[in-house]
């Protein structure tokens, strides 16, 4: 069992750090040249032995708890807000590839909740959603949309664009 409930550490400092990895993964990225493309996307970058990105780094932590957490940040990102847009260039790859296996199978995620079209469109949710029980089947579909494997592909794309919409600027 973890400790953090006894000595009442905040489990919110997870979620933080899981979405600035990917903004300072990106600035050492930039700082060794690398520009992300569909060709050469984030993923593939690797700053291993790049002089300015170990420094950009390294300056960042020289710092200590010297000064709040977030002007760290912005000495190595430009910027004292989060950004899942770092987050989703990494995984933009997978994403294409989920929401095109998505369509090819005919998946759907959810669980028969409806959500507007507005809503839809406002946020760039996937379809097709899965009907409530007993819903029919999809236009294009041969069969029901299936919860397949494939729905854990589509719930992990939603997941994704829910993390994008929450922290969208």
């Amino acid at each position: 069992s973890k400790s953090h409930t006894d000595d009442n550490t905040p489990y919110i400092r997870y979620f933080v750090s899981f979405i600035v990895q990917f903004q300072f993964y990106e600035q050492m990225c930039t700082a060794a040249n690398y520009t992300s493309s569909p060709q050469t996307p984030l993923y593939l970058c690797d700053f291993y032995n790049n002089t300015n990105a170990g420094n950009l780094l390294g300056n960042m932590l020289n710092l200590g708890a010297s000064v709040p957490w977030q002007q760290a940040m912005k000495n190595m990102t430009g910027s004292t807000q989060m950004s899942a847009g770092s987050l989703l260039r990494y995984f933009l790859p997978l994403t294409t590839w989920l929401k095109a296996a998505n369509k090819k199978n005919c998946d759907c995620y959810g669980w028969g909740v409806p959500y507007s079209a507005a809503t839809i469109k406002k946020y760039g949710l996937p379809t097709p959603r899965c009907p409530a029980p007993g819903g029919k089947t999809w236009p294009k579909c041969k069969t029901a949309p299936t919860k397949s494997a494939g729905s854990v592909s589509a719930s992990l794309l939603l997941s994704l664009t829910a993390l994008a919409a929450l922290f969208a600027r």
